[in-house]
């Protein structure tokens, strides 16, 4: 891989920024990131695929009008492109999961943020042993080929992969496995200091009129106010962490060493800075502190740019850039929230099964409570607080089928005033002594709730989280633009899923698409001779895996936490 450009100095000036530009524009005419013509029947030397979380086009386009992003520009006009369609709920791990197994978040099993620690109030975020199905990293190595895949969204602990795997934790922090190989986290982890993140434009302190300075020196274990940005809240980072300048470039490294036929990386800073500075972009541009936070957004644009170019340097190779979802503004969305924001235990205590005190769950007192949010599937799996299971159990494994009963019968009886039960169909699962409760299709939060003579309105059972200016509950589309030998030029996508992505890498590699998969290939990305000379091959399914109940709690556990809640995640 060709070498990546690093600006040591500050792009905020209007000179600065003509530099780079004029720097890209001399290094692309003298060769240094020639983007060559990739039309090609034969076979590609590999796959790369970047992920560019909330990434959107109503950004890009603008931008490319501008001549500031040559590297998309490129991707448009000499690859395929178009939205690539998502679901609802737009929760990341669900979306990310989907687009690297090619399966519904029903199949896959990873549909929220954060686990429960069985009878506890404590919750942790979910690890990839969550996951049931083999991901693509895993299916390319069982097939012989080389992958490297580098902190895809929720990817802790780190499997093992016929190559090298960098997990969504590489915090010192975090647990092994952080890495495949385990001794690769010793390579990678004095990367995390050689960040540039400080040199992209900062946005404006909040509340306040002056603009956030970028960091001078970058302490290790030292929070820095005001910059680097967005790495947990819009003002709020730990430098220690590995941001998206110091992630690319292990991965870079990785690459290099490894030489993989699947490169998969993802990078997460246009989702953060869209959460807290969306609609700048549309903004007053007369106003100093609209310009800056729309440059805080666009400089991370900028950024990916030239790590697209630099990926578009070897034309061998098909390159594939999309993202989970778009974005929308909170003021232009009449109703946020949904019913995968109820808190269920609300629910349970509103009927008496679950009690609470001063310290959160009354566990002496509770017999059964929600362990699993299953938001994509509108249901939740409600547990039993099990005597010498749980840590401060109650019910007596041999009355536990008697309880559970108890439990639906009660459950089954909660209707919403105008007599629609609150879940449709209630399953027992004897083995594991939980219920999963599945919300009847025509429920919203503009119901109210009944129980004997109590009343309750659903919208008071939600999860209070706060919201910043950029969401994406509507489930706007995101992008995906491919370009390669043998693929088709200038060509618009339409109908592109998420869960078209992995049967679409496969085939590009020359691996069989599995009949079972929830997407399909998109065939109409790839020219028709290049087709013809690689008839596509079919395999029945490529099974599931064990997933593992076990939840490890790490001293990272909380960073991850206050980085979903500063972006309106959790609660």
């Amino acid at each position: 891989m060709p070498c990546f450009l690093r600006h040591e100095f500050d792009i905020h000036s209007p000179m600065m920024k003509t530099i780079v530009q004029l720097s890209i524009i001399m290094l692309l005419l003298s060769g240094c990131h020639q983007l060559s013509d990739t039309t090609s029947q034969g076979n590609p030397s590999g796959l790369t695929i970047l992920g560019l979380d909330g990434a959107t086009w109503e950004i890009i386009d603008p931008l490319i009008e501008k001549g500031e992003l040559p590297g998309f520009k490129h991707l448009k006009e000499k690859g395929s492109w178009g939205n690539l369609q998502t679901f609802q709920p737009t929760e990341s791990i669900s979306i990310w999961t989907t687009i690297a197994t090619g399966l519904t978040p029903t199949r896959h099993g990873l549909q929220t943020f954060t686990r429960r620690i069985p009878g506890t109030d404590r919750f942790v975020p979910s690890p990839s042993s969550d996951r049931r199905v083999p991901a693509l990293w895993n299916i390319c190595s069982e097939n012989g080929k080389r992958v490297v895949a580098v902190k895809w969204f929720a990817s802790w602990p780190a499997e093992p992969v016929n190559g090298a795997f960098l997990s969504s934790r590489l915090e010192a922090e975090d647990s092994d496995p952080r890495t495949y190989p385990t001794e690769l986290f010793k390579e990678i982890d004095p990367i995390r200091y050689q960040t540039t993140m400080d040199q992209l434009p900062q946005p404006p302190l909040p509340g306040k009129d002056s603009f956030a300075k970028p960091a001078d020196v970058l302490q290790p274990k030292e929070r820095v106010s005001g910059g680097p940005p967005m790495l947990i809240g819009q003002n709020e980072v730990k430098s220690t962490m590995f941001d998206d300048t110091t992630v690319w470039l292990a991965g870079k490294h990785v690459y290099d060493k490894y030489k993989p036929d699947l490169f998969m990386i993802y990078l997460k800073s246009t989702d953060r800075v869209q959460h807290f500075l969306w609609g700048a972009q549309t903004g007053d541009p007369d106003n100093p502190r609209i310009t800056a936070e729309a440059d805080a957004i666009y400089g991370w644009y900028k950024f990916y740019d030239r790590i697209i170019l630099d990926l578009l340097a070897d034309p061998s190779r098909i390159v594939m850039v999309l993202s989970d979802h778009g974005f929308q503004a909170l003021d232009d969305t009449p109703n946020p929230f949904n019913v995968w924001d109820l808190d269920f235990d609300r629910i349970l205590e509103f009927c008496g099964i679950l009690l609470t005190d001063d310290t959160g769950t009354d566990w002496a007192r509770t017999r059964c409570y929600s362990y699993r949010p299953l938001p994509f599937d509108r249901a939740v799996e409600y547990r039993l607080n099990l005597k010498n299971r749980e840590p401060e159990g109650i019910v007596d494994p041999d009355t536990a089928v008697s309880v559970l009963t108890a439990v639906r019968d009660t459950l089954t009886s909660l209707k919403t005033e105008e007599g629609i039960q609150l879940f449709s169909e209630i399953q027992i699962d004897d083995i594991s002594s939980t219920l999963t409760c599945s919300l009847d299709n025509s429920i919203n939060l503009d119901q109210t709730l009944v129980f004997g003579e109590k009343r309750r309105g659903l919208r008071d059972m939600i999860f209070r989280k706060g919201l910043p200016r950029g969401i994406h509950t509507d489930a706007p589309s995101g992008i995906l633009a491919v370009c390669g030998p043998g693929i088709r030029t200038g060509n618009r996508i339409t109908g592109a899923r998420v869960y078209d992505i992995t049967p679409t890498s496969l085939y590009s590699l020359g691996l069989a698409v599995a009949d079972d998969f929830d997407g399909v290939p998109l065939i109409s990305i790839f020219e028709e001779k290049w087709i013809e000379h690689h008839p596509m091959q079919h395999i029945a399914s490529y099974g599931t895996r064990m997933a593992s109940d076990n939840l490890t709690a790490t001293q990272g556990d909380l960073r991850l936490i206050n980085e979903l809640r500063a972006l309106g995640y959790i609660q």
